[in-house]
């Protein structure tokens, strides 16, 4: 590996790095071994660094929280989740989300317009799934609303080394029943990894200027 922003792999050029994190920079509260040496030498090679995660029931503020207390300083602005793709894609459509997601992650959505069409966003709620809740936005979704889905995951492990169910079966609840499919905004869509890798050149950019 080399600086000032390039290096050689195998033949391949490398000019960015996107990095996920859940089971490939860290398992539970634990870093992997050798991922701190991994990342500091690609940051002392200037490389642009953006970290990918596909949670939908944590904020980037508590990731980057949990990264620092692992050892591993990240900015928040380098921390991708399909929240913050989300947020952008209804600001630009003029969009009012109806949010079925965990509590923790609303911080995210902060800013929208309130009453005007909306968009159901469907995520990770954990034990926040309630009839209700789905009922409701069921109910929208059969109305017209926009149908939008930040991850369709099966599952996770979770703290207690058990697999627990993620967004994913929600989301084929709601397809199944309403006759409608959800657009997809997290890991693969790749609207997901068109802005990352934006992010990534603009990064490039500035640390050539």
């Amino acid at each position: 590996m080399r600086r000032n922003g390039v290096a050689q792999l195998g033949g391949w050029t490398i000019k960015g790095v996107l990095l996920d994190l859940e089971g490939v920079v860290y398992v539970g509260d634990d870093l992997l071994p050798g991922t701190l040496d991994a990342i500091s030498r690609i940051r002392a090679a200037e490389i642009p660094l953006k970290f990918l995660t596909n949670t939908t029931r944590h904020p980037r503020r508590q990731i980057a929280c949990d990264l620092a207390r692992m050892g591993l300083p990240v900015a928040l602005d380098d921390i991708f989740a399909p929240a913050v793709v989300a947020k952008d894609f209804l600001a630009e459509k003029g969009l009012s989300p109806f949010l079925v997601v965990h509590p923790n992650l609303h911080e995210e959505f902060s800013g929208l317009p309130t009453g005007g069409e909306e968009a159901v966003v469907i995520g990770d709620a954990g034990q926040c799934f309630t009839y209700e809740l789905l009922n409701r936005a069921f109910r929208k979704i059969v109305h017209g609303a926009a149908f939008l889905a930040l991850a369709k995951n099966r599952n996770f492990l979770d703290r207690d080394g058990e697999l627990s169910l993620d967004a994913g079966p929600f989301v084929e609840g709601f397809e199944y029943a309403s006759g409608r499919i959800a657009a997809l905004l997290g890991k693969p869509a790749p609207m997901f990894f068109r802005i990352a890798v934006d992010a990534l050149l603009a990064a490039r950019w500035e640390t050539r200027s």
